[in-house]
């Protein structure tokens, strides 16, 4: 395959790569899920469009858990496509240390997945249809973006995966607040790139065994930017809740259900 030998493409790829992963990111696949199951979760539990909410209306894990991967995997097949599309065409001379923070753009269509799945695209094509109202487009939410910002966690360091997933489950046993150990994992996930024995990225752009990158802090701090929008996104999606962890209203998961005598 001829390989191009400047970037005069580069950057029309990664925008093509952008809107597709934002479409694939509005495919919200906890309410497909639900309704295999005769579940609307959007006018149950929460009537959030997410994993969790699918867990606690249909009180199956497996489902949700799938549903959760699901999630991962349209911020994860973006980036590894781009990545993909990079090695193939473009040679590795690209790759200079000048250029170095422009290879960072790889996990941008990562962002535009999770963005994709807080706002579908069928919810602003409807919001637009109805006079740019927010009534009546329930049906059309999106969810709140953990499991997809983590496809993009898995791209860049299954470590970093590997620890979050540690966090996540540990806080939710010991609070039993679900809301609460999404809001400080994500954060910490975010924050841990900058670790450097962490930051062993497994994705290669070279023939040879060298890793993508080297730890260069104007390429890790361009990953930290993207990483802080989604933290961003989700904190916001979850604002509510933060509300409610500060009542002591909030819902609690991991709970059993005492039986009546």
């Amino acid at each position: 395959m001829p390989q191009i030998n400047h970037f005069a493409w580069f950057f029309p790829t990664v925008f093509l790569f952008c809107i597709a992963a934002y479409f694939f990111g509005g495919v919200l696949f906890s309410p497909i899920f639900g309704k295999l199951l005769s579940k609307n979760i959007r006018n149950e539990g929460s009537k959030n469009a997410g994993a969790t909410n699918l867990i606690r209306t249909t009180n199956n894990k497996v489902i949700g858990i799938a549903a959760s991967c699901c999630d991962m995997l349209k911020s994860f097949f973006p980036i590894f496509f781009l990545w993909l599309v990079i090695k193939l065409v473009f040679t590795g001379e690209y790759w200079h240390t000048t250029n170095l923070a422009f290879g960072a753009l790889i996990f941008l269509p990562g962002v535009f997945a999770v963005i994709g799945h807080w706002i579908p695209f069928l919810y602003v094509f409807h919001f637009f249809k109805n006079g740019c109202r927010k009534e009546n487009l329930q049906s059309y939410c999106g969810g709140k973006g953990v499991s997809t910002f983590a496809g993009i966690i898995i791209s860049f360091s299954p470590w970093i995966m590997l620890i979050g997933v540690t966090l996540f489950f540990s806080i939710a046993l010991l609070t039993h607040y679900v809301s609460l150990s999404s809001l400080i994992t994500s954060l910490t996930m975010a924050l841990l790139v900058w670790v450097k024995p962490l930051d062993l990225i497994y994705l290669k752009v070279w023939d040879d065994s060298s890793l993508i990158f080297q730890h260069e802090w104007y390429f890790i701090g361009l990953v930290f930017l993207f990483l802080l929008s989604c933290v961003v996104i989700i904190w916001y999606a979850h604002r509510k809740n933060i509300v409610r962890l500060f009542k002591g209203t909030e819902s609690k998961a991991f709970v059993k259900k005492q039986k009546q005598a």
